[in-house]
């Protein structure tokens, strides 16, 4: 029985708070990004700032501020008619080695945290060495992913913003017409407030994509081409749930936009993102996938056994007796134990859950209660 989106959301919440430390590592990682890009960023504008007559801000910065638009525009354009593309060559360089040493390691870092979500969907709990151990494992598989991904996105960021720039050239032409410059309609809040039903339409349509970067981590198992048909299929299939849950985000974005807006709230937009809002949305991506998959409640050892949807590999729960040693799960001997309404599972020696509890098989090497 597959659950319902507000399940999901409800699930992939408690997952949430049961793992804070796939919050940490998404939040330290966020802060690395910025203060990469921001090194690439300022070196790019250097040039332009160091020129006359902007060098002002600098040399005579009390005279700077107190500017008007108009003249910071023109001061602008003419410093930009005193430089030469040459200029610029240096520090374009800068900033996309930056941008491509974050791409490469994001790759490492978006493995490793799907992978931790996908063991802490699967079995509540998750380990920080699987961070290390399947961030080298999926980079080529996250890489792929990444870049099929990225081509759909940008088909459609190129429509949207094709729609996006009519609107704004329509409203920023009505904003003039009060007598106020084109230049201020971009600075004003009504700028953000004409992005907010944009972004919303576009994170709804681009959102089912990203499923594709996490279907080849979940589905570790298949090769990658394997992975990403799975995932394709996933997505054609389970588009209503998708676009439900993209409008949810949808939602949740632009109310992340409008709290930007107040300048005290701000400066905590950030920390809100990286630590709450940005692992709830994987986690719920996650649930989602491996709710459609018919994976949660699958045991580790039964991961290869089957590869379809509501296959009877990836269904029962940490107790089932799914195993390869050839006895029969539909056994009624060969079932685990209950004690009340507790259900007992065994592990071997080397940590591998049993089909059966007493007595005891040598050729499983022993068997132990596994605390639950």
């Amino acid at each position: 029985m597959t659950e319902t989106i507000s399940q999901i959301i409800r699930s992939g919440f408690e997952t949430w708070k049961s793992n804070l430390g796939i919050s940490c590592i998404n939040l330290v990682w966020a802060l690395i990004v910025t203060m990469i890009l921001g090194i690439g960023l300022v070196s790019f504008f250097i040039p332009i700032f160091m020129a006359p007559p902007l060098n002002a801000a600098f040399t005579d910065p009390e005279s700077f501020v107190n500017l008007t638009p108009d003249e910071i525009s023109a001061m602008t354009v003419e410093t930009m008619e005193n430089l030469s593309p040459s200029d610029f060559i240096a520090p374009g360089l800068i900033f996309l080695i930056c941008l491509i040493l974050v791409i490469l390691a994001d790759f490492f870092v978006t493995g490793g945290l799907y992978a931790m979500m996908r063991d802490a969907t699967q079995n509540g709990k998750c380990s920080y060495g699987t961070f290390l151990s399947e961030g080298r494992k999926n980079f080529l598989r996250v890489a792929v992913a990444w870049i099929i991904s990225l081509i759909f996105i940008l088909i459609i960021s190129v429509i949207v913003g094709f729609i996006a720039g009519i609107v704004f050239v329509i409203v920023a032409a009505v904003f003039q017409a009060g007598g106020a410059s084109p230049e201020s309609f971009f600075m004003s809040p009504l700028f953000t407030i004409v992005q907010i039903p944009i972004t919303f339409i576009l994170i709804v349509l681009v959102y089912p994509f990203s499923f594709l970067i996490y279907g080849v981590v979940i589905e570790q198992d298949q090769k990658l081409s394997e992975a990403l048909k799975t995932t394709f299929s996933f997505i054609r299939h389970n588009l209503k749930d998708e676009l439900t849950l993209g409008v949810i985000i949808g939602c949740l974005t632009g109310l992340i936009m409008i709290i930007n807006l107040i300048p005290i709230i701000s400066m905590f937009t950030f920390l809100l993102m990286g630590l709450v809002i940005g692992p709830l949305i994987a986690f719920w991506s996650v649930r989602l996938y491996m709710d459609r998959r018919d994976m949660i409640g699958m045991p580790d050892a039964c991961r290869s056994a089957g590869s379809g949807a509501g296959s009877a590999g990836y269904a029962g729960s940490a107790g089932s007796c799914c195993s390869d040693d050839g006895l029969n799960e539909d056994d009624p001997s060969c079932q685990p134990e209950t004690a009340g309404d507790a259900e007992k599972v065994y592990v071997d020696e080397n940590g591998r859950i049993v089909p059966c509890g007493p007595p005891d098989y040598p050729e499983l090497g022993g068997y132990k209660e596994l605390k639950r």
